[in-house]
């Protein structure tokens, strides 16, 4: 099914919780703010979402933030794979996120570095170097740094974002951190 107007993009829905414990039949095409909040592939056939997990709280702001993987995605080549860091948000009402118009406020993404290396296929997080900060784990399943179609882990570190963001900055096998 297209999803806001492109063909394979995919979607996510965050559901909110509530302490009444139960919940009527939601439809996501219809889904109201005070209900949850949707998030749009950016582009057609990535298949956003075939992949997302909890983020931790990557940025520690205190509230936890989501996952999202488009195996497909191509800015880095055909197939490179994209990972998606959507910022939680405190409140109960937040407008949908289309990743087309994604900003450093609302999160950050990263895309595979070479054709078919499939970034983002799967997803997780963890403290991975133990400094009390949630990483981004993304598999790239194809991915070929060491060797043809090996497969990489790329792991983004955590860190306290609350100074700023800068969007637009490029790492490399030696030096992959956001600053």
């Amino acid at each position: 099914k297209g999803i806001n107007g492109k063909s394979g993009n995919g979607a996510a829905f965050v559901i909110y919780g509530n302490d009444g414990g139960s919940y009527s039949n939601i439809d996501v095409d219809t889904l109201l703010s005070s209900e949850g909040f949707a998030i749009y592939g950016e582009n057609a056939s990535d298949n956003m979402s075939h992949s997302l997990s909890s983020g931790g709280d990557f940025n520690a702001d205190g509230i936890d933030d989501m996952l999202l993987g488009a195996y497909v995605n191509a800015e880095g080549g055909s197939n490179a794979g994209a990972g998606y860091m959507v910022m939680g948000k405190d409140g109960s009402s937040r407008s949908d996120v289309d990743l087309v118009t994604l900003t450093n406020n609302d999160g950050i993404k990263v895309y595979g570095d070479a054709a078919d290396d499939r970034l983002a296929q799967a997803t997780s997080y963890g403290d991975v170097n133990g400094d009390g900060y949630s990483d981004l784990i993304m598999g790239a399943t194809l991915g070929d740094n060491a060797s043809a179609n090996g497969g990489e882990t790329v792991i983004i570190w955590g860190r306290d974002f609350s100074q700023s963001v800068v969007s637009g900055l490029v790492g490399d096998a030696g030096a992959n951190n956001i600053v």
